[in-house]
């Protein structure tokens, strides 16, 4: 962030506050990028760190001076689409390895070369993220966006309390978010796409950040009540999204084996089709389960959506 720096630092203290906290857990958790090569939680931690300031920006850009807002959510959104092919293959290993546990021996061992494959493909991509951390073009991004964040902080350090208009202001953004929930999850007909799933996981996202977030907004309401069935939402709804990363990945593999003329590619193919069966069953019972939750989300307390 550069330029216009006196217009720049004119946020409410509080959302100051907290995009710093943010950006110090994404900071921190870079360290566990380069520690591990096999727990994959700190590349996850990061990218969440960046998705819920992203998400404050996006939803508070009118409190941003000029065009500040869509400056940040363009290097913040850079940051995260370099991380997102090894956060696919962390995922794919991670499910991976507990879809071949229900497949019988002779099958898993049909699928060892391809498992290897896969491995060596993950380490090499683990490279890739490790020096775009590493390079001073991420590391000068990153320390602007801190700075312009920390400039914030000093010019509002005088309030101590949020300010009664910006509670108000966070509200009214929490019931738009909520009524937008409540009126997909009533739209929704069998058979329900995976693309208005997906929707509802963004909007859910962006209502449990700001709850998450500034719980000054939600105290003594009904709001609470509502955290914890957005939270499972977004986990069943995560879940129906990894599934549909695995079957993709397992759709590549495929038609790999069609044109390299795997030695014993008729077999293989086979024990990819179990996994693949068992992949689309626990998508349809992670759907089922997100269905049920916006179902009962209809029928909350009218004091949340009053």
């Amino acid at each position: 962030m550069k330029n216009k720096q006196k217009r720049a630092v004119q946020l409410p203290p509080l959302l100051a506050k907290q995009s710093l906290i943010l950006l110090a857990t994404a900071q921190a958790q870079q360290a566990n990028i380069f520690r591990s090569s096999t727990r994959v939680e700190g590349l996850h931690d990061y990218r969440v760190a960046l998705r819920k300031l992203r998400s404050l920006v996006t939803q508070m850009k009118k409190l941003f001076p000029d065009d500040c807002a869509q400056r940040l959510n363009q290097q913040l959104g850079l940051m995260a689409r370099k991380t997102n092919t090894l956060r696919d293959m962390d995922v794919y290993q991670q499910q991976w390895q507990h879809y071949q546990k229900n497949l019988t021996r002779k099958q898993r061992q049909l699928l060892a070369k391809l498992t290897l494959k896969e491995k060596q493909h993950q380490q090499r991509e683990r490279a890739r993220v490790i020096a775009w951390l590493s390079s001073k073009n991420y590391q000068r991004s990153f320390a602007s966006i801190q700075h312009w964040f920390a400039l914030a902080e000093q010019e509002a350090i005088a309030e101590v309390a949020p300010s009664p208009s910006l509670i108000s202001w966070l509200q009214k953004q929490m019931n738009k978010r909520y009524q937008v929930i409540r009126a997909a999850a009533q739209a929704l007909h069998e058979p329900v796409a995976d693309e208005q799933l997906h929707a509802l996981r963004i909007q859910g996202k962006k209502l449990r950040y700001l709850v998450e977030l500034f719980p000054q907004a939600s105290e003594k309401t009904d709001w609470e009540l509502l955290h914890k069935p957005l939270k499972k939402l977004q986990s069943h709804l995560g879940n129906v999204n990894d599934c549909a990363v695995q079957l993709q990945g397992i759709r590549r593999k495929q038609a790999r084996l069609m044109q390299q003329q795997y030695p014993h590619q008729a077999a293989t193919l086979n024990a990819l089709l179990e996994v693949k069966k068992q992949i689309k069953q626990q998508a349809r019972t992670e759907k089922a389960a997100a269905l049920k939750l916006l179902a009962a989300l209809q029928h909350l307390p009218p004091s949340i959506h009053a």
